[in-house]
């Protein structure tokens, strides 16, 4: 019996050797080549893979499939990230999209699968759902020719020159840089050398370990980024994922900053040294920090369902200048429509490169203009007819107190969101594909966040009983 293969908001993953096989990939090439050689004959197609073990294999396959319906296919020659790979179709006029394999941030023994559509990118959803339906159930191995091409030089090369040696340089700042085992490593190091950054490595694409790395660059998975910072006395220490889409950075105390502080920390720089204007794209998940950091730079806030899918939308609209997923992913649409952590970790170690401030004045001096806040996030575990349920429900919960709290504002744009007269706020969401649910809290305190949670946990779980 055949998997039944279902697109998240990003994409599709699966355990190795388990529903993550050639057979697999091979019909969701076959499906999208009928796709794509169906509205463009004899298209051109960029298909790459990730370091991770079995990447490049399942990559091979794809394009031969692609191949096989009469596309055009060309294949990345080294493991590479996602943005390289969209670099590549979108300088192409005769391209129509690209293939994607990576784990992006999922744990050891997971690959996964990207699309983009060249004509659709407001649309990545409704492009994913056709691309779904047209996939068999039964696999016909079916093989054409295509080329490689290194796709790697000209994205490095273009990034690069957004962040050439600058005449504000002050003193090197010294930086710790963990690949957790990615393409990041293809780039970053010398990347960051070039600006002005000593740079110290950590978990190469070559080094040994990475069958039992989880390469989500954020806590836990970070920690040993982060005492390799606090060792070295390094000014900062970033991380970034199997493709390079996610970062996350860590102060010289070796703490870890919030996704959010960072994508500000990101935005002030577009705004204050590049001189750059624009509107801001965020999950309906984003703190306070990013929101008000955006209403002091002059910048609107639009905010849409968390999703990579539903910010993708926004994406082809001229006047955005940064959109984040608030988990690391972070995208520049100047530069790309993809989240991009080498071009983030890029323009934050210019930014310390030119103050000779680390991240950790950096984001004090942040807060400080903004007002300091507490955010967090917990899954509240249930059963998946229970998720599926209160998915249901919520459009229809409007409690009238929470925590002793009233609220002064109810959305249920993407779950339940609540938001109080002091700037606080909670928000449910019932995971589409997992038995979870995500709750999210915001407050001015620790403890007053922790109330929030418990009472969002609360309210998921009494909802459904």
């Amino acid at each position: 019996m055949s998997d039944i293969i279902h697109f998240s908001t990003d994409g599709w993953y699966a355990r190795c050797a388990e529903a993550f096989t050639c057979e697999n990939v091979g019909r969701i090439a076959e499906a999208a080549g009928r796709y794509w050689h169906g509205s463009a004959p004899g298209g051109v197609v960029y298909v790459g893979f990730d370091a991770r073990s079995g990447a490049r294999e399942a990559a091979e396959c794809a394009a031969a499939e692609l191949a096989a319906v009469g596309l055009r296919v060309v294949m990345a020659s080294e493991a590479l990230p996602t943005a390289a790979v969209a670099h590549a179709m979108t300088r192409d006029l005769s391209a129509v999209g690209c293939f994607m394999v990576t784990s992006s941030s999922y744990p050891a023994g997971y690959l996964g699968v990207k699309l983009r559509d060249m004509r659709r990118g407001d649309d990545l959803r409704g492009f994913l759902d056709d691309i779904e339906q047209l996939i068999e159930p039964e696999y016909a191995s079916a093989s054409g020719p295509w080329s490689r091409a290194d796709l790697l030089t000209a994205y490095r090369d273009e990034v690069a020159s957004y962040f050439s040696s600058s005449d504000d340089a002050v003193d090197a700042c010294t930086v710790v840089y963990d690949a957790m085992y990615g393409v990041g490593s293809a780039c970053v190091p010398s990347m960051l050398s070039d600006m002005g950054a000593r740079v110290l490595e950590m978990h190469g694409c070559g080094d040994q370990g990475a069958a039992a790395m989880c390469s989500n660059p954020a806590e836990p998975w970070i920690d040993e980024c982060e005492r390799a910072v606090a060792a070295c006395d390094a000014l900062a220490g970033f991380a970034t994922d199997s493709d390079a889409e996610r970062m996350g950075a860590v102060d010289e105390d070796g703490r870890y900053i919030d996704p959010d502080v960072v994508a500000s920390l990101v935005l002030a720089y577009l705004v204050q040294v590049r001189g750059l204007h624009g509107r801001v794209v965020a999950g309906v998940a984003s703190s306070n920090t990013l929101r008000r950091t955006a209403e002091m730079l002059g910048c609107r806030v639009v905010v849409k369902p968390v999703g990579y899918t539903y910010i993708y939308e926004e994406l082809h609209r001229s006047d955005v200048l940064l959109a984040t997923d608030g988990q690391g992913g972070i995208c520049i649409p100047k530069h790309s429509r993809e989240r991009d952590g080498i071009l983030a970790v890029a323009a934050l170690t210019d930014l310390m490169v030119r103050t000779g401030k680390g991240l950790k004045q950096l984001s004090r001096e942040l807060v400080e203009r903004v007002g300091e806040s507490w955010y967090g996030q917990r899954d509240v575990r249930l059963r998946m007819e229970q998720v599926e349920m209160l998915n249901a429900m919520l459009p229809g919960v409007n409690p009238r107190a929470v925590a002793g709290r009233i609220p002064a504002a109810v959305s249920h744009m993407d779950g339940l969101r609540l938001a109080f007269d002091d700037g606080a706020w909670l928000l449910l969401r019932p995971s589409r594909v997992d038995p979870v649910v995500r709750v999210y809290a915001e407050a001015s305190s620790i403890e007053e966040r922790d109330l929030l949670l418990d009472a969002a946990a609360a309210l998921a779980r009494g909802a459904i009983e």
